[in-house]
């Protein structure tokens, strides 16, 4: 606690707030805790924060104060949650590699929609027409769905 009381008021006021508060925690809800704090006070805080056993829900857009707590990263798209295990670094890279092969799907669902098109229009013109056709219809309305 000496390093808090030998800053600013401010600060040390702010921090004995906190350790009245947080006696025992249930967990933690941080939202953006690096703003307005210069660094030697960053990292008491991750200190403090890295020797608790309390779940943490931490938003900030302070990467390597992510990188110093992180240890599992969920990401909301469109309100559809994703996790990923790591921290921030290692979520950086496996949303890259999630991206890519989402995109790769993609790109193959539209190749076998364009060939099923392709089927369709064909056999939509010669003696099987009816029958063929209508199969082929069923599973473009599968790919589409």
């Amino acid at each position: 606690m000496r390093t808090i009381h030998s800053r600013v008021n401010w600060y040390s006021s702010y921090f004995v707030d906190i350790d009245v508060n947080l006696q025992e925690p249930d967990f933690f809800l941080l939202d953006e805790p690096t703003s307005h704090l210069d660094l030697d006070i960053i990292e008491w805080l991750e200190g403090y924060l890295n020797k608790q056993d309390v779940p943490m829900v931490i938003i900030s857009h302070d990467r390597a104060f992510l990188d110093q707590l992180c240890t599992k990263i969920v990401e909301t798209d469109m309100g559809v949650p994703r996790t990923f295990e790591g921290n921030y670094s290692q979520y950086v890279e496996a949303n890259a590699s999630w991206v890519e092969s989402q995109y790769a799907a993609w790109e193959m669902q539209q190749k076998e929609i364009e060939q099923t098109k392709d089927l369709i229009s064909r056999l939509g013109a010669g003696a099987n027409s009816g029958r063929a056709s209508s199969a082929e219809k069923v599973r473009l309305r599968r790919i589409y769905s």
